[in-house]
């Protein structure tokens, strides 16, 4: 029982963790989020899963399915990245990774109002 009860608060601090992280990046670094070009975006913080601090530049790629758009960012000092993901709003496969991590796989559809798409890595070995 304990354990469940420590699992779930490891979750709960986590999640709080990369929203503040979010929430700092955005109100320090001056990160728009929204853009007017008519563009689709995507962006979001990348943790590690065992620290949940933020991790400095990770990696993001992708291909959007069915076209040719290429999807590349890195994260900058305090994880956070926004990603042009092109025009067609397809889905995208989106990797994200950092040498000493195990590489993450999602799914997204980018908008041109931001879509959030957050990452947490676990160390190799771990």
């Amino acid at each position: 029982m304990d354990r469940t009860i420590f699992r779930i608060f490891k979750e709960i601090m986590k999640k709080l963790m990369l929203t503040l992280v979010l929430a700092l990046s955005l109100a320090s670094c001056g990160h728009k989020v929204s853009y007017d070009d008519g563009g689709n975006y995507f962006a979001g913080g990348v943790i590690d899963s065992l620290t949940n601090l933020p991790i400095a530049t990770a990696w993001i790629s992708g291909d959007s399915l069915g076209d040719s758009n290429k999807v590349y960012a890195r994260t900058d000092s305090i994880g956070y990245y926004v990603a042009f993901a092109g025009l067609s709003g397809a889905p995208a496969w989106v990797y994200c990774g950092k040498d000493g991590y195990l590489t993450k796989k999602a799914k997204v559809i980018a908008t041109p109002d931001t879509t959030t798409l957050n990452f947490e890595l676990a160390p190799k070995g771990n």
